[in-house]
């Protein structure tokens, strides 16, 4: 009988712990009102400490080891609930996919990596709206910002939630790099296992080619391949735009700006490697220009022999070209024009009026 009272008495001051801690991480707004005043703060911590002590005790009293077994299964059932709560998973699986693309794509501007983030995470939001989200952030503060979105949290009712919430995302965010730093002999010792088997692959010195499927969204976002001339997409990785040979491309043509950040050098470097033709033509996205859009379609039209495929960071200064492309010199009606436009990127409004403003403006009558 005592020993079965001892565990029943252990198991409900953690329960009461554990539902404490539950009911007091919620956001004010979904607290229900009789956790507020201070007793409640105090005394139910308190008594579940007392419930929790009272049961180890009596389980002492029949037998030591059952104390000692008793108590290390609260501490492990303690330690799993506060590192493992809602909060802590959903800090992990943000954190998780931000280092994924930072991973695939190295010399990626930041703010290019924390927009395909929050583009994940929010694929229905226009693309204006996700570049406010991510302007002047790092990975932690866009974290908290969408957590605080997502849970209906108020910074200033919801402080010391805001406050824990801040910690944790820092805790998580150091723990993930430290891990990164052991986990490098291991993943050095692989790279090195398996180094005959990659070299030969990329510089072409076996017969065997990858396969030439469509490449991973990590690889090259939103790749869209509307007709056999052409394909279109985002910012490729190093890897992605290698692939492009393979897919049968014979040129590239970027649409971004040095003043975003891209190392448009670099990947001239890489595409010329693959034996590609290498164009950018920079397209501000506040401010296209109609000699940019001229010198786009005279361009396509010196490729028209040629598959081309055409980028910009997030495809929408692409979508918007294409319209043009497509509704003036490929014969394609405006409203079709627009519609695929949308199907390969596009989400400026800015860039879609200016593409709808120029195809008024220099189609045939």
């Amino acid at each position: 009988m005592l020993p079965a009272l001892g565990a029943m008495t252990t198991a409900g001051g953690l329960f009461l712990f554990l539902w404490y801690r539950t009911v007091v991480s919620l956001p004010a707004a979904e607290q229900p009102l009789f956790i507020r005043p201070a007793a409640f703060k105090w005394g139910v911590p308190a008594l579940a400490l007392v419930l929790f002590v009272t049961g180890v005790f009596l389980l002492g009293t029949v037998r030591l080891r059952l104390a000692w077994v008793a108590a290390g299964a609260a501490a492990l059932a303690v330690v799993l609930v506060l590192k493992f709560d809602r909060y802590s998973a959903e800090i992990r699986v943000i954190h998780d996919r931000y280092r994924s693309l930072r991973q695939a794509n190295p010399q990626t501007e930041e703010i290019e990596v924390l927009f395909h983030t929050a583009r994940w995470r929010y694929p229905s939001w226009t693309h204006d709206r996700l570049v406010e989200l991510v302007a002047g952030k790092d990975i932690q503060s866009l974290i908290l910002l969408m957590l605080i979105n997502e849970n209906k949290i108020n910074p200033i009712s919801d402080w010391e939630l805001y406050r824990a919430l801040k910690v944790k995302i820092a805790r998580t965010t150091r723990t993930t790099q430290a891990g990164s730093i052991r986990g490098a002999a291991v993943r050095n010792l692989v790279v090195l296992c398996f180094l005959l088997a990659f070299l030969p692959s990329r510089y072409g010195l076996w017969a065997q080619a990858p396969s030439a499927g469509k490449p991973d969204a990590v690889e090259i976002p939103r790749y869209l391949e509307l007709t056999p001339r052409f394909g279109t997409g985002g910012q490729p990785s190093e890897n992605g735009l290698r692939s492009l040979v393979l897919r049968g491309y014979q040129a590239v043509i970027n649409l971004r700006t040095a003043q975003e950040g891209a190392d448009l050098d670099g990947e001239e470097k890489v595409v010329k490697e693959t034996g590609l033709q290498y164009f950018n033509i920079p397209v501000p996205v506040s401010a296209p220009r109609d000699d940019q859009a001229l010198e786009f379609l005279n361009l396509m039209e010196e490729l028209k022999d040629r598959k081309v495929f055409v980028h910009c960071a997030s495809a929408s200064r692409v979508g918007a070209l294409m319209m043009i492309q497509r509704a003036l010199k490929d014969g394609v009606p405006l409203d079709k024009a627009e519609e695929e436009a949308s199907q390969i990127g596009l989400r400026s409004d800015i860039l879609l009026q200016f593409a709808r403003d120029f195809v008024q403006r220099h189609k045939k009558d």
